[in-house]
């Protein structure tokens, strides 16, 4: 392990980092292993295709009355706890983003692949064993499908034009080069 003194190395700390912790506290800022997200990011999963009518139906009505007093509406934020208890996310919070793109989908069909095979036709004993491990894949699915959603969401705004323009930049910082504009 080896450490600069930052008066040697001033571009470092400048640099974009593409852990997904660094890149979640980019975009959220997390706050005490808590990061605060629009709810239009991670859609809820409770919610029916009736409800969503209904709730689009009175948010229409809400920034419809908000506008006509002169206010702004409202943005509906969701909480998401990173804390110890989010196994998930320990697991992958210093994995690079490109790592993320691979992992989170694997994960995925692993579960899958888990939930098949704990339902084949089986005794009651070995069926009790199993629905524990059914109650972990249901905590540990709603953990990756907010994680999904969060890369995702991440994974969009890396591909924008300005975020590539940036990441050149900084390539030349580091190889020395002179920027060609």
């Amino acid at each position: 392990c080896f450490f600069f003194d930052r008066s040697v190395d001033y571009i470092t700390p400048m640099c974009t980092e593409f852990t997904y912790e660094a890149m979640l506290h980019a975009n959220f800022n997390i706050v005490f292993n808590k990061i605060k997200v629009n709810s239009d990011i991670i859609p809820s999963e409770e919610k029916q295709p009736q409800n969503k009518i209904n709730e689009l139906g009175s948010k229409i009505n809400s920034i419809q009355n908000n506008n006509e007093a002169g206010e702004k509406p409202v943005e509906q934020f969701k909480k998401i706890n990173l804390g110890m208890e989010e196994k998930l996310y320990y697991m992958i919070k210093n994995y690079n983003f490109d790592k993320i793109r691979t992992f989170l989908p694997n994960r995925f069909s692993f579960q899958q692949k888990q939930l098949k095979e704990s339902t084949k036709n089986q005794d009651f004993h070995t069926l009790g064993k199993n629905l524990l491990m059914f109650q972990e894949i249901q905590l540990e699915r709603h953990s990756l499908s907010t994680h999904i959603h969060l890369a995702d969401y991440m994974s969009k705004k890396i591909t924008t034009p300005r975020a590539k323009r940036r990441w050149q930049l900084e390539q030349t910082l580091f190889d020395g080069e002179k920027e060609n504009r």
